[in-house]
């Protein structure tokens, strides 16, 4: 329920900035990676469908200093924090 709320306030469940809901996010999406893997994990087809119905992607793209279309590079992130 928190994720959908995080989702309908700002828009997408691509960067979440909430530690706790990111933190939960994290966790399922490393439950979803043993589960491909053959491996034993507290995800199942049921969850990963809700997961993914209110939009949630099970795998994250990274690179190291690559501009995204999402949102700006990881330079141009921590300057902003500066």
């Amino acid at each position: 329920e928190q994720l959908k709320k995080y989702k309908e306030h700002h828009g997408d469940l691509d960067t979440i900035t909430d530690k706790s809901i990111g933190s939960w996010v994290a966790s399922q999406r490393r439950h979803y990676k043993l589960m491909q893997e053959g491996k034993p994990s507290s995800m199942n087809d049921e969850r990963l469908k809700k997961l993914t119905s209110i939009g949630l992607a099970m795998t994250v793209k990274r690179g190291r200093n690559k501009k995204s279309s999402s949102g700006p590079s990881w330079d141009e992130f921590f300057e902003q924090l500066r």
